[in-house]
């Protein structure tokens, strides 16, 4: 179980001032994820290989695995790994702070070192020969677990050796390009022992919903048309004109055939005329009364019919 390096305590210390600006939790150095995080930059150093597939065909969570590091309850594991040539002043400070900020700059490295979910890592920044380069190699290894854990609390930190830099061939290609490489990073959740839960969500159906809207009180289409009821005060004007006619023939009947009477009589001549509005009068029949001249308590009934509209007169 190893213990990180100056350099590699340089680059917890940029990953947690970029978290707790945020304020996210800080990350706590795992002495089991600095040994599988070393190995892998040493690794990639030695076969020429810049990959999240390690030794063996093994993955970030399987090289946390054989380091010791337990995953168990609730956990998450994710990888982050970049290099590029040494440059600038001596020593790999400045090369630590560029590796850093070439991983912030990618969006799916700076989710691994932003991810509120992880608690813990393990860094191995690495010195060697890269294809011909001198270059500075990284791995980060993040993890959360219920399982427990050795920290690193930074006792005996173990410093990078420095290496001699080999002479460049003078055909190589000028030193001053600078080769700054990342990985995608690797994030890897657990399968079929994941004990971490989460709150179900509600979706909506597939099925199509139809929704349903209060009716609407709707009058028909059809249209209403009023009974064209007649005027009644014209049509009692009319029967009025008509009953004085009326009244003239009959006394015009009486005056001839001697059948005149004293002017004195006229009197009985007179009757009343009754206006009753009514619903439902019957159709006149044959038995309806008519008027004969002499009768006594002479009748009249008038029935005009429009539109179902009827008038009784009395």
């Amino acid at each position: 179980m190893s213990t990180a390096s100056t350099f590699e305590q340089e680059m917890l210390a940029l990953i947690n001032d970029e978290r707790t600006s945020r304020g996210l939790n800080p990350l706590q150095l795992e002495t089991r994820l600095n040994d599988s995080a070393e190995d892998h930059s040493t690794w990639m150093l030695n076969a020429d290989i810049f990959s999240h597939t390690g030794s063996g065909g093994s993955s970030a969570t399987e090289r946390m695995q054989d380091a010791g590091f337990d995953f168990s309850g609730s956990w998450r594991s994710g990888e982050n790994i970049a290099w590029q040539s040494e440059r600038g002043t001596e020593g790999i400070s400045d090369d630590v702070e560029q590796l850093h900020q070439s991983l912030m700059n990618s969006p799916g490295h700076r989710a691994n070192i932003l991810n509120p979910d992880y608690e813990y890592i393990g860094i191995g920044i690495e010195e060697g020969d890269y294809n011909g380069w001198d270059a500075v190699m990284v791995t980060q290894n993040f993890a959360t677990t219920d399982a427990e854990v050795v920290l690193d609390n930074g006792a005996a930190p173990t410093p990078p050796t420095d290496e001699v830099a080999e002479p460049e061939d003078p055909v190589t290609e000028d030193p001053d390009t600078d080769v700054t490489e990342t990985e995608d990073p690797v994030e890897e959740t657990p399968g079929t022992d994941v004990t971490e839960t989460e709150e179900p969500v509600d979706e909506t159906p597939d099925t199509d919903v139809t929704e349903t809207e209060e009716p609407d009180d709707e009058t028909t289409d059809t249209d209403t048309v009023a009974g064209d009821c007649f005027n009644v005060e014209e049509f009692l004007a009319a029967i009025e004109d008509f009953v004085n006619d009326l009244l003239a023939l009959v006394d015009d009947f009486r005056m001839n055939d001697n059948l005149v009477t004293d002017a004195d009589n006229t009197a009985e001549d007179d009757f009343m005329l009754t206006l009753d509005m009514c619903d439902d009068t019957p159709s006149a029949s044959e038995d309806s009364p008519v008027m004969e001249a002499d009768a006594p308590d002479d009748f009249f009934v008038l029935m005009p019919v429009d539109n179902g509209c009827m008038m009784d007169f009395v």
